[in-house]
């Protein structure tokens, strides 16, 4: 988890879900320059770092989520960031560890079930580390509206799976478009926490909670890894 989270309150208000394809080998690489300065550096312009993960059974996934206070200071966090002196110095050497950084998705969360500015539950768990975060997405052909979202809450609810969060796609605009993120998508998506050795368990269980939905589904499988700044 992101030293980002330390702070109390909810987060946030726009995130987003990034999910990178690494060169083989680089996670770690990547991992690093942000526990070296791009944590520090983000959190100063005002960006929040959520969390971080290793995607279960894909190596090369490097997935995130970080938050803003609005789209207006996502802008603004965006100028701040990518203009200054720091990207412009690590730009290369952070491009370098990529094969794609499109997949991103701008979200918000839904009925205030957004993620909270504190430590993920890997830090209250008697065995760190176990746990895993299951995200499932759920891409629908047309707009969600209100009765979908609640039947969502409802089936996610139902599953007594420890919910984290649920978001659904932000209809906003994306300013910033050097950094683009997929349009035309209306995804919800659920994430909860399970313990690892239930893992298996929970997806079968969302699996069957979900499905009745008419909506392509993903599931992802994630390991919390911890980002903290390294002095």
């Amino acid at each position: 988890m992101a030293s980002a989270a330390q702070h109390s309150g909810p987060c946030c208000p726009v995130l987003e879900l990034r999910r990178y394809t690494v060169q083989p080998g680089a996670f770690d690489t990547l991992l690093g320059l942000f526990q070296r300065t791009f944590i520090a550096e983000q959190e100063a312009v005002g960006m929040h770092l959520v969390g971080f993960f290793r995607q279960v059974g894909r190596p090369e996934q490097f997935v995130w989520v970080r938050g803003f206070d609005g789209l207006a200071q996502r802008h603004a966090a965006y100028a701040a960031f990518y203009d200054g002196p720091i990207w412009k110095e690590l730009r290369d050497a952070t491009n370098a560890t990529l094969v794609d950084s499109s997949d991103v998705l701008l979200l918000r969360p839904v009925d205030g079930r957004g993620f909270l500015r504190g430590p993920m539950p890997e830090a209250t768990m008697e065995k760190p580390g176990t746990g895993r975060i299951v995200a499932s997405l759920l891409f629908f052909p047309a707009p969600v509206d209100a009765a979908q979202r609640q039947a969502v809450g409802k089936a996610l609810d139902g599953t007594r799976l420890e919910s984290v969060a649920v978001l659904e796609s932000e209809s906003g605009k994306n300013t910033w478009t050097r950094h683009p993120v997929r349009t035309g998508e209306n995804v919800l998506v659920g994430f909860s926490w399970v313990d690892g050795p239930r893992v298996e368990q929970a997806v079968a269980t969302l699996g069957t909670a979900l499905g009745p939905f008419r909506a392509r589904r993903e599931t992802l499988v994630l390991e919390p890894v911890s980002c903290s700044r390294v002095r």
